[in-house]
């Protein structure tokens, strides 16, 4: 489960909104059906909005996705369907709907440990990050640092992305450190740092929020 699936991972954000934009319009002139790849780019434009924390632009092109991707779905939640709404709830979380948020989550969980397969323990080690997320925003941090560890000891034996891990890590530590956990923290928040600062460059945002809270131990 990437962070983001356009190849546009290390671009500024008006390099990436500007290639979805171009990216959308494009299939929307081609006659015919569209496909996975439509709503994959739909659903990045809202990961997009996340990442800058305009919450209303995300849960607009997160419904959006979600209303193209259910004629599809017969009735019958599919594992796209399912991640999309993973994302809009840890999107209404964010907006403070916490509840609301943990609930749509959980029922996630359920339809897909139901599915089951090969690919299920990653996306509900994802699942966890954001449930994690959530609980960071309600103030829940010994909850979120229980569902950060297992995510991230999963994604550390199975992912080979040392910058995804790194920014699962960097949110790890904030958890602690808001519980004043700083012996731990500050390492965690230190290497994903420089981890995330090497590869994606001093200005990508991924790289200006591990610095935010990397200043949380001052």
């Amino acid at each position: 489960r990437d962070l983001h699936s356009f190849p546009t991972r290390r671009s500024s954000d008006l390099e990436a909104e500007k290639y979805l934009a171009e990216a959308i319009a494009i299939s929307d002139a081609r006659p015919g059906p569209k496909g996975y790849e439509y709503y994959a780019l739909i659903r990045d434009r809202g990961r997009l909005c996340l990442e800058r924390k305009d919450l209303e632009c995300a849960a607009l092109r997160y419904q959006a996705a979600l209303d193209f991707i259910r004629p599809f779905e017969n009735g019958n939640d599919s594992i796209f369907t399912i991640n999309v709404k993973e994302w809009l709830a840890l999107t209404n979380g964010l907006r403070g709907n916490y509840a609301e948020a943990e609930r749509e989550l959980k029922v996630a969980g359920v339809k897909i440990a139901a599915i089951g397969g090969s690919t299920a323990e990653s996306y509900l080690a994802g699942l966890d990050e954001l449930r994690a997320r959530v609980h960071v925003a309600s103030g829940k941090l010994d909850l979120a640092e229980s569902e950060f560890r297992g995510s991230l000891k999963f994604y550390r034996e199975h992912r080979r992305d040392d910058v995804q891990n790194a920014v699962l890590a960097s949110r790890l530590g904030e958890s602690l450190v808001r519980q004043g956990k700083n012996t731990e923290a500050t390492p965690l928040l230190r290497d994903s740092y420089q981890t995330i600062l090497k590869d994606m460059g001093a200005d990508h945002i991924w790289t200006t929020d591990a610095r935010a809270r990397m200043e949380l131990l001052r």
